[in-house]
């Protein structure tokens, strides 16, 4: 099998929450959001869990579609059961569960699995289709005619689950086979995106040829919006030969596997300690320093154009420390001279949507702009 996913993915506390309840899984077949509930009763337990189980089963994924969705039936099954033995190791954590929407590349095709209110949406041909149905209270509203969908979207009782993974209960989950064409770009977020990002705007960011950009662009807009709730997306795009990669875990699924990756020290020397603690600081810089990075902003030119960067406009060695994400309509030439200026010096911003609201006021101000405002649209 040649065909599979392109894919970019990034987890987000969000503005509120202390912790991250959410977890993905990205790779070049298989696709997956899970949304813990709980907080108290370890929510992110409950997604970790169920990502990782699926993580570690991609080694034995057939490619037929009938076998595929065995598979995915049986790791849902084993994850709702390894959910039901964390309950049992600590009652505390009775009350956990997760949702869970996943995506599965086979020949000609692709399997998606849902459970829950994560959702799925595929883009193609400018179209933004949400794939799976809302397993929640006010879905059953909506689709009992007793309440509209804009209704749904502000009731009090819409993160009310009518079914979850949480390892007491029978699962019941979603499975299905759909038709797929190359270019097809498929979503898979938790509603810490969805509650506060309209399908509109989605679908305008999700055309962008640049998956990173679109995927860095929702969480954004999604932090802008107030994030109450962690944000996780997860994009997939369809095409014949996909990049080779190492499938990667996001949100608590990282950093369970972090934590379980590292082995108690049977050595006795007294450097080790020391090692180990350097080792772990190093790490935590470097992390630290690209989360940073991601939330950095610029507005500066290229090729005679005005352009928003994510990043700081420095290099370090031979790495340039930002990157182009939306190159505007706005021609350097159009600009004041101080606003000319600024933009050849970098002009920092706080997040993508301030940068936008800053080029459209350089363009008030510019007087080829003012004379004829459909040159600058």
């Amino acid at each position: 099998m040649n065909s599979g996913f392109r894919v970019v993915a990034r987890s987000h506390v969000g503005v509120i929450r202390s912790g991250n309840e959410d977890a993905g899984l990205a790779s070049t077949r298989v696709i997956a959001v899970a949304d813990g509930m709980g907080g108290h009763a370890a929510g992110e337990v409950a997604s970790s869990a169920v990502i990782q189980t699926l993580h570690e089963s991609i080694k034995h994924l057939p490619h037929n579609s009938d076998e595929i969705e065995q598979w995915f039936i049986e790791n849902v099954n084993d994850a709702h059961a390894h959910v039901g033995d964390l309950i049992v190791e600590d009652p505390n954590r009775r009350g956990m569960g997760t949702t869970l929407s996943v995506l599965i590349a086979c020949d000609d095709a692709v399997v998606f699995g849902h459970i829950g209110d994560s959702r799925i949406y595929r883009l193609r041909n400018q179209t933004l289709q949400q794939i799976t149905t809302d397993h929640t209270y006010v879905q059953t509203l909506v689709d009992s005619g007793e309440i509209t969908t804009e209704e749904a979207a502000v009731h009090p009782r819409r993160n009310l689950l009518m079914r979850a993974i949480d390892g007491i209960h029978d699962v019941s989950i979603d499975v299905k086979v759909l038709d797929v064409e190359v270019g097809d770009r498929f979503l898979i977020c938790s509603d810490g995106l969805t509650g506060v990002v309209s399908n509109e705007r989605i679908a305008q960011v999700l055309f962008n040829s640049d998956l990173t950009y679109a995927v860095s662009t929702l969480i954004e807009e999604a932090l802008a919006a107030g994030a109450p709730d962690n944000v996780t997306v997860v994009v997939g795009e369809y095409v014949n030969q996909p990049p080779e990669i190492e499938e990667f875990l996001v949100g608590s699924a990282d950093v369970e596997l972090v934590q379980a990756s590292v082995e108690p020290a049977t050595t006795k020397s007294k450097m080790w300690p020391w090692i180990v603690g350097g080792i772990s600081l190093l790490a935590v810089g470097i992390l630290s320093f690209g989360y940073w990075l991601t939330n950095q902003w610029y507005i500066g030119e290229n090729q005679d154009f005005v352009v928003v960067y994510q990043g700081i406009d420095q290099q370090l060695g031979p790495f340039q420390l930002s990157q182009e994400v939306f190159r505007t309509p706005l021609p350097t030439a159009f600009l004041s001279a101080i606003d000319l200026e600024n933009v050849q010096n970098g002009i920092s911003q706080g997040n993508l949507k301030t940068a936008q609201e800053t080029v459209r006021e350089m363009a008030a101000r510019s007087p080829v702009c003012i004379a004829d405002p459909s040159r600058c649209n």
